[in-house]
């Protein structure tokens, strides 16, 4: 691993983590640390709700307590102290975005060795009954109604700290569903910074208001067209407006392949992208 990430650094390739733990209950230290101290977002009844991503079955850590945040803290300097070096930290899929919620099967299921999928019972919460926008999916493969919880975790799920009252963690998943990246982005700029001794900067996918205060953000995955890079401008004025001013587009494209002349013109407006990668 040392190895790996050494060349990775040497040759300045970029390299970006997921929020989730991996369920390797035996022999994956993070992942049996996290469930010792109780990191992981659970189920009403304290089951842990495992959902499924890139590495496989995984849980989700549920930022919304102290006890995560230092768990967190403390795996980030853990990896860093072995010389995982890092300069700062780039957060996907942290919506949270699962794969195949509701469905019979993720669609990489024959690349993760394993077909399990969460599925959340009915509930007015995962199925309201005034359905908004988001419980829709345009998805022709889908053959049944879309849920709120399609993509990411049960709406039921129990998240914060104990209320004393009921003695149950204080908020559904329903309650705080954006504010997941934003509730990670703070802790994991501290602890790279605390880690390295140094500025640091971190990258999330998910963002919500006071985001830009602690991370950045970029544009998603866009496609190597006039018409993107045209976009591109337009998106990162709306950051800015949004508070989030270090923000930044894939220069000459994510998806297809560009032109020489076209990754010219991108490049020269990139440059002056307030985060400008190609």
């Amino acid at each position: 691993i040392q190895n790996n990430f050494q060349y990775i650094h040497t040759y300045r390739l970029p390299r970006h983590y997921l929020p989730g733990s991996f369920d390797d209950q035996k022999y994956y230290a993070p992942t049996i640390e996290g469930i010792k101290e109780d990191v992981f977002i659970k189920w009403e009844d304290g089951r842990l709700m495992k959902g499924t991503c890139w590495p496989g079955e995984l849980f989700m850590p549920d930022f919304f307590t102290n006890r995560t945040r230092i768990w967190w803290t403390r795996w980030i300097k853990n990896f860093h102290r072995i010389n995982l070096t890092v300069d700062g930290l780039w957060i996907d899929m942290n919506e949270p975005a699962l794969f195949g919620t509701n469905d019979d099967f993720p669609w990489n299921w024959n690349l993760i060795g394993t077909n399990y999928t969460l599925k959340c019972p009915q509930s007015k919460l995962d199925d309201p009954p005034y359905r908004t926008k988001a419980a829709f999916r345009y998805d022709e493969t889908m053959n049944r109604i879309g849920r709120l919880s399609d993509r990411t975790l049960c709406m039921t799920a129990m998240q914060g700290e104990i209320d004393h009252n009921t003695g149950k963690p204080k908020y559904r998943h329903y309650d705080v569903h954006s504010l997941y990246g934003w509730s990670q982005t703070k802790p994991t700029v501290d602890a790279i910074q605390s880690a390295t001794g140094k500025r640091s900067m971190v990258l999330p996918r998910s963002t919500f208001v006071g985001s830009g205060q602690w991370g950045g953000h970029w544009l998603g995955d866009n496609e190597a067209s006039w018409s993107e890079m045209k976009q591109s401008l337009i998106g990162m004025i709306e950051f800015n407006w949004f508070g989030i001013p270090f923000i930044g587009a894939d220069i000459c494209g994510f998806d297809k392949s560009p032109t020489e002349e076209m990754c010219i013109r991108w490049m020269q407006v990139g440059a002056f992208y307030p985060f400008s990668r190609n």
